[in-house]
């Protein structure tokens, strides 16, 4: 009976070992100042942009498609500014669609789960986006149900 009881316990705890639960999103977000590319597709639309992050600034600036290329949203804490060529909207509330890739890494929902496969770590959070780790702890990829993209020359910046 004991050891039933033990080898019961010892599979208990197998099965969590794969798999932690954690219930602070802020241990996973990004918060220092950092720069990366991204490419991914959202929807039907395939994109590319570069993500600038510092300490009072979020930037996504579209280099592809053709249709978004040139098109910048900077989120500060005075609302969201859109710029496209010589227009510019500094209420752009509306955009915050623009955003979405930019805001799965440094805010993303709470952090549910934390599993290591192989040399990666892919993050699961409450909303279903999986982030996925290099060994070095940068992001490599992102994955929701409405967008996919993958981060390339991702540097931490000095803040």
């Amino acid at each position: 009976m004991r050891r039933s009881l033990f080898l019961l316990c010892l599979c208990f705890l197998l099965l969590l070992s794969g798999c932690r639960s954690v219930g602070n999103a802020s241990s996973a977000q990004w918060k220092k100042p950092f720069t990366a590319s991204i490419e991914g597709t959202r929807g039907e639309l395939a994109f590319s942009a570069e993500l600038t992050v510092t300490a009072t600034d979020r930037v996504i600036r579209y280099t592809a498609p053709e249709s978004l290329a040139g098109l910048t949203a900077t989120a500060t804490a005075g609302g969201i500014r859109v710029v496209q060529g010589e227009l510019s909207r500094q209420d752009g509330s509306g955009a915050t669609g623009l955003l979405l890739p930019l805001d799965l890494l440094v805010s993303p929902a709470e952090l549910a789960t934390v599993q290591k496969r192989g040399d990666e770590t892919v993050l699961t959070y409450t909303d279903g986006t999986e982030i996925f780790l290099n060994a070095d702890g940068t992001p490599r990829a992102v994955i929701r149900t409405d967008i996919l993209f993958t981060v390339s020359d991702f540097s931490e910046s000095k803040p």
